[in-house]
């Protein structure tokens, strides 16, 4: 969720900060450019773990507890109540969103870098200290976006959901499968500006801190992050209960207490078989459906750099891509000599 920036004047010491946080992001785009799978590939590439797990339409079912997971954050709730004007112009922030995480992971190098290089400009004046509001029990706390305690929880809500819905929807992952997962994800937190000291090791360490965040007293709900959780679930796009049904049950209770959104046993019953029926459809649908437009459009990237057959899925992606803008996409790839042919 893009924030709409604080135009208040800087003082000295905040300008100092956005020049160390300037040369921490250049050091994190050094370590990236060393450790990405390749120029055209982008971080991670085909054959990759990340693009096995993100590339499952099904888990954009979960955008709207990672959403709830971020705000929950005091710092982070301040920084949406403060900043953003989400609340006028949330189709469009939404779909702003979405393209960032599609060029971050299924884009070239050059385009990974230079979408994290705009957010965080974009991130470097939304600063502030935390109202009551939001946290009466922080209030008056400062601070700032691009703080790497808060780029790592707004990117650890993204690497947890987006695993917890490929098990629920496709199939286990292994240990081994896991830990290589967490790899591939600790350069999207680099990226993100996280400095490569600041990332969990492994995977084990990567659940001990989402279990220490989730099940300790770091999250909460002060009335403004209550009111912006509420305008979530009654917008033109997700008023009535389905987006309910299929977030909450995704949620830890007491945050869907603090929330003050509504649970129960016929809730529960509504979220248990809405994911039945999601489950049943992805089995049902092609490769074309199933898997986001944007790995659609990596792949077919990778292919034509390399000279290797076009998978017609992509090239039918792509193709419609030029006509209709799909969500979750890249720019349409140029395909040489073949328009005619899509």
């Amino acid at each position: 969720m893009h924030p709409r920036p604080n135009r208040t004047p800087l003082t000295p010491a905040a300008r100092s900060e956005l020049a160390a946080d300037a040369a921490r992001l250049k050091v994190c785009f050094e370590h990236v450019r060393a450790h990405a799978r390749g120029e055209v590939e982008g971080l991670f590439g085909p054959g990759s773990m990340t693009w096995r797990v993100w590339r499952e339409g099904s888990w954009v079912t979960s955008m709207m507890a990672m959403l709830l997971l971020e705000i929950a954050h005091p710092s982070v709730g301040a920084g949406v109540v403060q900043n953003s004007n989400f609340q006028n112009d949330v189709i469009g922030r939404a779909r702003r969103t979405v393209a960032s995480t599609a060029a971050w992971v299924f884009g070239d190098l050059q385009t990974a870098l230079t979408t994290s290089y705009k957010i965080h400009k974009l991130h470097a004046r939304v600063r502030g200290t935390i109202p009551p509001e939001v946290s009466p029990r922080l209030a008056g706390q400062p601070y700032r976006a691009n703080d790497t305690q808060l780029l790592f929880w707004v990117h650890a809500t993204m690497v947890d959901c987006v695993v917890k819905m490929y098990e629920s929807f496709v199939e286990p992952l292994s240990a081994a499968e896991l830990e290589r997962y967490h790899e591939e994800s600790n350069l999207l937190a680099i990226l993100m500006g996280v400095p490569p000291n600041e990332v969990p090791a492994t995977w084990a360490d990567f659940r001990a801190y989402m279990d220490r965040m989730l099940n300790g007293d770091t999250l909460e709900a002060g009335p403004a992050v209550r009111k912006v959780a509420h305008a979530l679930f009654n917008t033109s796009v997700t008023r009535g209960p389905l987006d309910e049904a299929l977030t909450l049950g995704l949620l830890p209770p007491h945050l869907r207490e603090a929330f003050g959104l509504p649970w129960g046993p016929r809730w529960q019953q509504a979220h248990d078989t809405l994911f039945a029926a999601l489950r049943a459809g992805r089995r049902a649908l092609p490769e074309a459906l199933r898997y986001l437009p944007g790995y659609h459009q990596g792949c077919l990237r990778v292919a034509v750099a390399r000279g290797e057959h076009l998978p017609w899925e992509a090239r039918l992606v792509n193709g419609l891509d030029r006509w209709v803008d799909l969500p979750w996409s890249l720019k349409p790839i140029p395909i040489p000599d073949m328009d005619d042919d899509i």
